[in-house]
């Protein structure tokens, strides 16, 4: 079995974020019932005069843009400086963003930086808080990448984010991948789920302390099979690809599975998830 290449990963990773950053992405937030994730993180942002906050694999900044618009509500003449550096590998995802900062009027709070999350330095003590929705189990060195993160917050700031439960409590991805199996990942690959456990050891390897975690649904919904079937293509391409074309014997399995574990009485299907927030103090 090949080794697994981070260089490679984070490249794959790019093509595939750029490739949805609009179709892909936008479809993911329309089919989430209620924005569990954002509550998560607006609840802990310090809003005061100055603050700068850094959100690490932003994606499309849908979150962000809610805790931009948060630090704007709050903004007075002595916090003009006040701002939320969004920070993603894609291009693509960081263009959609500065469009949508733009069109609500926060692109003077906003502030897009397309790089390796791996890379990011700021410099020392920049940061009052740092936050990654369904970014951080993704990096390839995670206690070093944590360790780099906290030298760029203030003493006492706020680390905080939020990650997949386990897989079989993950039902968006646990629908499709009881019926498609998918091919085995090269040893040491980060994976999306179950990482609870691995997240809160490398804060505290990395030297954050009081370190917690909650746990809460986010459920998704979509109209039909079909468009869960688009959806999870456009963020599995494994998936897309061990489908083949629309009807396929395995791309029924798939319908039938979907329609006999998941629809409601008003013809929708529903996916419920387990999400772990996780907060930390530098």
């Amino acid at each position: 079995m090949n080794q697994f290449d981070p260089d490679k990963f984070k490249q794959e990773q790019k093509a595939r974020w750029n490739q949805g950053a609009r179709s892909t992405w936008t479809l993911w937030k329309e089919t989430q019932v209620e924005d569990t994730p954002a509550k998560f993180f607006l609840e802990l942002v310090p809003v005061r005069p100055g603050v700068k906050v850094l959100d690490l694999a932003c994606g499309s900044g849908e979150t962000s843009l809610q805790v931009a618009q948060l630090i704007s509500s709050h903004l007075t003449t002595d916090s003009k400086d006040a701002k939320i550096v969004c920070v993603d590998i894609s291009d693509e995802m960081l263009r959609v963003l500065n469009q949508r900062a733009q069109e609500r009027g926060l692109s003077d709070i906003v502030e897009t930086c397309c790089e390796d999350a791996e890379k990011v330095d700021f410099g020392p003590h920049y940061f009052d808080m740092v936050m990654s929705q369904f970014g951080v189990m993704f990096l390839p060195h995670l206690p070093e990448d944590l360790a780099n993160i906290r030298k760029m917050m203030r003493p006492g700031s706020l680390f905080c984010c939020v990650i997949w439960g386990e897989e079989k409590d993950c039902h968006i991805f646990y629908a499709a991948r009881s019926v498609v199996n998918p091919p085995p990942p090269p040893p040491g690959t980060p994976v999306s789920y179950g990482t609870k456990d691995k997240v809160m050891q490398a804060l505290r390897k990395a030297e954050f302390s009081d370190v917690k975690a909650v746990e809460f649904q986010v459920v998704h919904e979509t109209k039909d099979a079909e468009e869960y079937i688009t959806l999870m293509s456009g963020v599995n391409k494994w998936l897309e690809k061990s489908l083949g074309e629309k009807g396929s014997e395995l791309w029924q399995k798939l319908v039938e599975y979907c329609n006999s574990n998941y629809r409601t009485s008003r013809g929708t299907l529903q996916f419920p998830n387990v999400c772990v927030g996780i907060t930390a103090v530098a």
